[in-house]
């Protein structure tokens, strides 16, 4: 491993003399671009390295990652690296080190004291108190503010929350918001148009910097340029109807009476119309003038026939319909300021419940720990905190700089507020360094932004400008993993930076160009639009009609997996020892599948891979509850909280725990007398079910909830018999739902029934790190993939879902929010802050594109499934991820083939040095 590391290091060194003298010099700051497999890690590892044989002290060396799982890899990298500089010989370790800055120059005198030096390394940081600091920057904050709790205004015990716990606070701050107030509370959930509230509560959450304040009503005018405060209906009626004017709408009453059906309906709404109250009026004519809030057409209304009854209809309705136009967009500004105000006030309210919970609890949240640390270095009274950690940093490393968020960013800037200011930044002893990639910055929705990103740079190059320094720019285009098939599908997909809301983008160049690649294209699978046989409620509607067309992709992905794993297929890769030719043959846990979402074609592909007993390694987001073997589970506890529960000891009874048949079942249930337990016992007194229940039903109330679930499962077999009815990929679940029950021990006393209702209480979904495993196949989302590879890698979710660019409600500028309404009542300049949302949304689903291609070694595996009208409409997107593959392959002079493993299929492919092994 070590070896290995070393030799990706050493290959940096093939780029030009520019480019190898910015790398290997420590006393630069720099801002490194990285394209997709350029090593990043690697490059974040050797700048470590070269700091250490420099002579700068670990513990003044500050790496910031993104993730804990990538803070661990550096860690252990780092350290065997230079573990296995203590055991190899002289030569070895001169050989090792001799690209390395501090090994340039005056070699003949200095390489035996630079030599013990680096045999000592491992030692030193070993030895240092904290070593170096590699920790993700919610990490790094919090170490900060245990560090000076009394400053921060925070306690020193403080802890905190995880996803659970945080829906549990929320669930709790709600519900006291809602005490002794339930109707306003109602209300205002109604207003705002909301169903989810937890979703509702996140959106107070990210914004509470802004909400926690008074709302800023001038401001929000001046931003979102709005200029309606409040309707005056009178005004706007003589403005629409003056009094010098006759009464038009008896004119069009009469007219749309000779009109289409639609015209004759509409005819009735103007009947009497000035005997109604001025909103209704309003209200009346909108239905008139508009459809679905947008103006109707003049090619289609009024009609003909209409206009033909009075020749003076045409000019009138055009008059009129310009008229309402411009009351209906001071009715859309009204309305969008006081849903505003109505959204700030809910949420203020929410914010202020929520942090006396969290600071009567002495927890923190994850934004907590970013905000407190950043209003510490910015507070007067408290910035000579900054002071205090000045002389304990001097090197600052940022990895995926890209998905940094503006309130990390900010952070970071406050960090470095004196950082450049002193000797140490003018001799080259205080460094920043960023590496990253615009074009896999796909976390907008934790807060990422290109615009941030773009601007912190220019931040850190105005500091190094003012002492006469530059923060160096260098670009790494070589990729150390892909075959360059994949790279040239790569480069010809993405020939634009453009759609990706990239300004400039390198081309990919492979290191590895002899490595084999293929990359293919599986024809849509679509379903046709026939005339549906109509069942009767006696038929099983599900087993008579055909599959859907993700069902059918799910099953054609898990044959092929099948297949080409029997075939006992190997794959010819590069050693990065020998720099030869190797071939291995293909295992489960060289596939990895990946999916927009954890929708309905993940869960099919994960039944099918169970159907055919491919081993897989499980979701890397679990929501508990909804697991099978957790809803058994969970009946059986229901029932030993309550002995009388039998729909539970039911649901529990036909589950793999104890496995009775359904003709068992009802023959102990059928025409009892007593409770379902009992008549059990009756029957049954020496089925094993009984003598389980029976022990059970002892230990509930003596044991706590996580001694009694490894009773069922350790003691009454009930794992054993879990994994044999749904897998091995179950104890994964299992092993989490003990983790939860752990959890709630440590918060609440450890009762049966309390956790039951906490457990029941949540829908968080639980985060895992999945294991690194050749044996098991990888089904991830595209997001959760992100710094991983694989030799194989099949993309299965390739059509628009273009749904999800309307589900966020709030819309934001420079801080401050609005809410969005239903349908189309926007006013016109929020209206392009939307649709500039939109192309954001879009141009980030191509990063995702991009990371998703870019994950594979050398196989990539592209398909698609949906109805004909999801098809037709995806085809003339031009930003489809199914036809920029196919156009890619097509310019590639790819060729249509025999799939070797779907037996009547052909595919479009595209290799490079490919050939069957």
């Amino acid at each position: 491993m070590a070896n290995g590391l070393m030799t990706k290091i050493t290959r940096y060194f093939i780029l030009n003399e520019q480019g190898r003298s910015k790398l290997s010099q420590s006393n630069n700051s720099m801002w490194i671009t990285a394209n997709a497999g350029s090593g990043k890690t690697t490059n974040l590892i050797f700048r470590i390295l070269n700091l250490l044989l420099n002579g700068y002290s670990p513990e003044k060396i500050l790496c910031l990652t993104y993730t804990n799982a990538a803070a661990s890899e550096m860690y252990d990298r780092l350290f065997k690296e230079l573990g296995s500089w203590t055991m190899k010989s002289d030569q070895d370790l001169k050989k090792t080190i001799s690209n390395f800055e501090v090994f340039k120059g005056n070699e003949a005198r200095r390489s035996s004291t630079i030599l013990k030096r680096a045999r000592r390394l491992f030692a030193q940081v070993l030895e240092t108190p904290g070593g170096v600091k590699i920790l993700t920057i919610h990490g790094f904050c919090a170490s900060i503010l245990r560090r000076f709790p009394m400053e921060a205004n925070i306690s020193p015990s403080f802890s905190i929350l995880n996803e659970v716990e945080k829906e549990k606070v929320i669930d709790e701050t709600l519900f006291q918001m809602s005490v002794g107030d339930e109707e306003n509370f109602v209300q205002s959930i109604v207003d705002l148009g909301t169903r989810n509230l937890v979703d509702l509560a996140e959106q107070f959450i990210k914004h509470k910097s802004v909400l926690i304040k008074k709302f800023d009503q001038k401001k929000f005018l001046e931003l979102f340029k709005i200029s309606t405060i409040t309707l005056d209906y009178s005004e706007e009626w003589n403005k629409l109807v003056p009094t010098s004017e006759p009464n038009p709408f008896d004119k069009i009453q009469k007219a749309f009476c000779f009109g289409t059906t639609l015209e004759r309906e509409l005819s009735e709404t103007l009947i009497g119309l000035e005997n109604y109250p001025l909103e209704e009026r309003f209200n009346r004519l909108e239905r008139i003038f508009c459809t679905n809030g947008k103006p109707r057409s003049p090619k289609f209304f009024p009609s003909k026939s209409a206009k033909s009854s009075d020749s003076e209809m045409a000019q009138l309705f055009f008059v009129l319909k310009a008229r309402f136009a411009v009351y209906l967009e001071k009715k859309r500004e009204s309305s969008f300021l006081n849903r505003a105000k109505d959204f700030h006030r809910f949420g203020r309210r929410f914010l202020i419940h929520y942090e006396v919970y969290k600071k009567k609890n002495d927890v923190l949240d994850y934004d907590d720990l970013i905000t407190k640390t950043c209003k510490l270095f910015a507070d007067f009274d408290t910035n000579w905190v900054l002071f205090e950690l000045d002389g304990g940093i001097d090197h600052i490393l940022l990895d995926e700089s890209q998905d940094t968020s503006s309130d990390q960013w900010e952070m970071l800037v406050r960090l470095t507020d004196d950082f450049f200011s002193d000797e140490r930044a003018l001799t080259g002893d205080r460094t920043f360094y960023a590496v990253g990639d615009e074009k896999q910055s796909i976390y907008s929705f934790q807060g990422a932004d290109l615009a941030v990103l773009d601007s912190s740079k220019k931040v850190f190059e105005s500091k190094l400008n003012l002492i006469g320094e530059k923060l160096y720019h260098l670009k790494l285009d070589k990729s150390y993993r892909s075959s360059k098939a994949i790279l040239d599908f790569v480069d010809t997909t993405f020939n634009s930076g453009s759609r990706m809301g990239v300004s400039k983008r390198s081309p990919h160049l492979a290191e590895k160009k002899r490595l084999p690649g293929r990359v293919e294209l599986w024809p849509v699978i679509k379903k046709e639009k026939l005339n549906q046989k109509k069942f009767g409620w006696w038929e099983n509607v599900a087993s008579n009609s055909e599959p859907a067309p993700y069902e059918q992709l799910a099953r054609e992905v898990s044959n092929t997996i099948k297949n080409i794993l029997a075939s006992r297929l190997t794959l010819v890769s590069l050693d990065p020892e020998t720099r030869k030719d190797t071939k291995n043959q293909i295992e489960p846990g060289d596939f990895m599948i990946l999916v927009r979402s954890r929708g309905q074609i993940y869960k099919s592909i994960i039944k099918e891979l169970n159907k055919l007993g491919l081993p897989f390694s499980g979701s890397d987001r679990l929501q508990l509850k909804e697991e099978l073997a957790i809803k058994d589970i969970i009946s059986l506890l229901n029932f030993l909280v309550d002995k009388s529960d039998d729909l539970s000891l039911a649901e529990a009874l036909r589950s793999p725990l104890f496995g009775l048949s359904e003709s068992k079942l009802y023959t102990i249930a059928h025409k009892r007398t007593g409770k379902l337990f009992d008549s059990l016992v009756s029957f049954s007194p020496d089925h094993s079910s009984v003598m389980i229940l029976e022990d059970l039903l002892k230990s509930a109330h003596e044991t706590t909830p996580f001694e009694i679930i490894q009773r069922i499962l350790i003691k009454h077999h009930g794992r054993v018999r879990l994994v044999t009815r749904l897998g091995d990929n179950i104890n994964n679940t299992l092993d989490e739902f003990l983790e939860q029950a752990l959890h709630y021990e440590n918060l609440e006393p450890p009762h049966l029934s309390g956790f039951l209702d906490w457990f029941i209480g949540t829908d968080a979904t639980i985060k895992r790190d999945l294991p690194n495993n050749r044996s098991m196949i990888k089904i991830l989302t595209v997001h959760g993939a992100k710094g991983l590879e694989s030799p194989i890698v099949i993309i299965p979710d390739t059509f628009q879902n273009t749904s999800k660019y309307s589900r966020e409600i709030l819309l934001e500028k420079n801080g401050l929010v609005g809410i969005l309404p239903k349908g189309s009542a926007l006013p016109d300049y929020p209206k392009i802050l939307l649709d500039e949302r939109t192309n954001r949304m879009r141009e980030e689903e191509q990063r995702l594109f991009y990371v998703a291609v870019t994950r594979a070694k050398q196989w990539l595996i592209l398909c698609g499934a949906g109805t004909e009208s999801e098809i037709k409409k995806d085809s003339q997107n031009e930003t489809s991820w199914y036809l920029q593959s196919k156009k890619a392959i097509i310019k590639l002079n790819g060729e249509e083939k025999d799939c070797e493993y779907l037996e009547g299929r052909r595919t479009l492919v595209f290799e490079h040095n490919w050939r069957k092994n």
